[in-house]
């Protein structure tokens, strides 16, 4: 059973560990008691960002990392990348430089146990139209690697308005990709205006109206119908460096697509899906 939760937007709390905020929102959203999965009726408590930051034990997080950290978490997790393993070519990136040699050969060695700790990591890209059916029926949340100088919603760009220049600043260099993780949640053609969103609680994850325990739908906290707009799909996330309190963040598809797509990210997504979680490891 997925029960509905007050608040599923979790910040980051220091400027790397936006991977590790996106993974406690995803066991928030399965409660991680996990009480059926686990034989019992007790609860386990959730874990803090403190905790997961010291499971880690590096403050160099990648996708393969947060892998094995659902996993441990009895999280069923897949994966998907063009490159599983440290690209050599992203020893020249400004973002990847000063870090790679030292995550060499952790990173090698965890996708080399991946297999054995449950995880699937599939060689490929995901096209768009397969990140539509994954996210359509509700059954899948994504945790997606982006370039944050291309990925900030209107709301977080108005809210921190030095923040948006910055990026921008940042991101007309020639060398400027920012790795950073999201939650995908949902995309779709329907949008609720902000104002409507706010006031009626249906953008806010603090929402708790939710009117069904599908656990997508809990991470969307979509307690309004959706008012029909003609123009492109947009994406709806959950942004660990979220500018807005309590907030969901949307912006159009393509510009989504262009963040994930970017040369640094090598397309990795985390893919989890609903009702197929397995026992927590020891």
């Amino acid at each position: 059973p997925f029960l509905r939760q007050k608040n599923m937007l979790v910040l980051q709390e220091e400027d790397w560990d936006c991977g590790l905020a996106c993974a406690l929102m995803v066991l928030r959203a399965l409660q991680y008691s996990m009480s059926s999965i686990q034989g019992g009726s007790g609860r386990r408590a959730l874990p803090s960002m403190k905790e997961l930051r010291e499971r880690c034990e590096t403050q160099s997080i990648w996708t393969i990392d947060l892998a094995h950290l659902l996993r441990h978490y009895g999280v069923g997790v897949r994966m998907r990348t063009v490159f599983p393993g440290v690209d050599p070519s992203h020893q020249h990136s400004q973002f990847y430089k000063d870090v790679i040699s030292q995550d060499q050969k952790r990173v090698t060695q965890l996708f080399r146990r991946a297999a054995d700790a449950g995880i699937s990591v599939e060689r490929k890209g995901t096209t768009s139209s397969e990140m539509l059916s994954l996210v359509a029926d509700h059954g899948h949340v994504l945790i997606v690697l982006v370039d944050r100088t291309i990925l900030l919603c209107d709301e977080c760009a108005l809210a921190d308005k030095a923040f948006a220049e910055k990026l921008k600043e940042f991101g007309s260099k020639a060398d400027s990709f920012l790795g950073h993780f999201v939650v995908l949640t949902d995309i779709s053609q329907s949008r609720i205006s902000t104002e409507k969103r706010n006031s009626d609680g249906g953008g806010s994850p603090n929402n708790n109206k939710a009117l069904t325990d599908n656990f997508s739908n809990d991470l969307k906290s979509a307690a309004v119908p959706p008012v029909p707009t003609k123009g492109s799909k947009r994406a709806w996330f959950y942004d660990p460096g979220s500018r807005v309190e309590n907030h969901q963040c949307s912006v159009p598809f393509d510009q989504f697509e262009k963040a994930r797509l970017q040369s640094g990210t090598d397309q990795d997504i985390l893919i989890i899906k609903v009702n197929e979680q397995k026992k927590p490891k020891s």
